[in-house]
């Protein structure tokens, strides 16, 4: 978020346990199979680097040594902080729930306001999205062309597409839109809609992404819009999240699109009848899982009645959307739901460390092999991307599926 002063006390309160690198780290005698059992790595950064600044602890320490001024912002110390997913797997395990993905973020901010030039990749993302309102130097014009309906018409409801899902997974999109209709929702598509703001919000360029933001909100409120639906996890995690620390209260309701689904098919306006028999394991997208939840958490270091109902519910749905297609067998990867092992890439590590980002979505792909499933499904398509990558680089044989692609073939 920035403005890394206003996290002092919750910089103050690690103590620097290393519960934090840890997947389950509260339950050593947790049952699993062959290498996945009890306690076990859960931070992608440090397992691969496997050096004090790369977990979230040292994180902690290079926030604290910032603000103390023991320690200066430098191209040296942006190199350590930005290799990062910012996957929210450390602040799941913290006994004391301290924001420390925000507290990254806001030390990578520090760094691009003391000076520190951005990482090369994340340069061109920042240009990019300043002239084309994408971060992949794609024309604008271009942003909806892969939409077969009448676009920039009013309508209560709007799919918001997002702009990895606009133009590197049109197909996404389209099975997004398909749902949409074939339970008779009356939706828009605006083709001004512009980059949530999420690729610079996780790089430091905050006053960048609030223009971004405000943009956003200014187009659809115009357009009479009350409920935003998202096919991308980070989209939907960015207005849901980010958007009111920055903007103040967003005035739509907002619904991604798995949730919005699951909604159709409890009150049967449509039901998937078309078989898929695949024995399938499920990825807990980062923003859509535990960003979610720790959010609903808040700053509660207790977790009351209320946070764990929420919690199991918000978990289950997916799961629950997804086994309703016939034939399909779920079995479940080892780290699931708060404790699940990101894909990668996200917090701008994509763009800046790509071969960590396929190292780390590898891991995945064997956990998701060792269950026996023939294919890993998900929800985010960022996630479904950095997959795909990752399995046409090291010859897996395993299939990578996109949820509403699927509901949208079965109904």
């Amino acid at each position: 978020m920035g403005n890394l002063e206003k996290y002092k006390k919750d910089i103050y309160r690690c103590i620097h346990c290393r519960a934090c690198r840890f997947a389950y780290s509260g339950e050593p005698d947790k049952q699993g199979f062959g290498d996945y059992s009890g306690i076990i790595h859960g931070c992608v950064s440090g397992n691969k680097f496997e050096w004090e600044a790369y977990w979230g602890s040292g994180r902690i320490w290079i926030a604290r040594a910032l603000l103390e001024g023991d320690l200066k912002a430098s191209e040296e110390l942006s190199d350590v902080l930005f290799c990062c997913p910012t996957c929210g797997n450390c602040q799941t395990q913290c006994d004391n729930n301290i924001p420390i993905p925000e507290i990254i973020e806001a030390a990578r901010a520090k760094c691009i306001d003391s000076g520190v030039p951005p990482l090369p990749k994340h340069r061109g993302v920042v240009d990019s999205v300043l002239l084309n309102n994408n971060p992949y130097t794609e024309k604008h014009d271009l942003r909806t062309s892969w939409y077969n309906g009448e676009k920039d018409r009013k309508s209560e409801v709007a799919y918001f597409v997002g702009c990895t899902t606009s133009y590197r997974l049109p197909n996404i999109g389209k099975a997004t839109v398909n749902l949409l209709r074939k339970a008779g929702v009356d939706f828009t598509v605006l083709s001004n809609e512009v980059c949530c703001g999420s690729p610079l919000l996780r790089i430091g360029q905050v006053e960048t992404a609030r223009k971004l933001a405000k943009q956003n909100i200014e187009i659809f409120r115009q357009m009479n819009v009350s409920k935003l639906v998202f096919s991308c996890s980070g989209c939907y995690r960015t207005f849901k999240i980010d958007y009111p620390k920055h903007v103040g209260e967003v005035p739509f309701e907002l619904k991604h699109a798995s949730e919005f689904t699951y909604d159709l098919v409890e009150r049967g306006i449509i039901t998937p009848r078309k078989e898929f028999k695949r024995k399938v394991t499920w990825h807990d997208p980062c923003h859509l899982g535990r960003h979610v939840t720790l959010s609903f958490k808040g700053g509660k270091s207790i977790e009351t009645p209320e946070i764990k109902n929420f919690r199991r519910e918000w978990f289950e749905k997916p799961r629950k959307l997804l086994t309703s297609i016939p034939g399909i067998e779920l079995v479940e990867m080892y780290r699931i739901k708060e404790d699940s092992w990101c894909c990668g890439a996200g917090g701008g590590v994509k763009s800046a460390f790509p071969d960590f980002a396929l190292e780390t979505a590898y891991e995945r792909i064997k956990e998701a092999e060792a269950t026996g499933a023939e294919a890993i499904v998900t929800s985010c398509p960022f996630c479904v991307r950095n997959f795909n990558d990752a399995v046409n680089h090291y010859g897996s044989n395993l299939k990578v599926y996109e949820l509403i692609e699927l509901l949208d073939m079965a109904t």
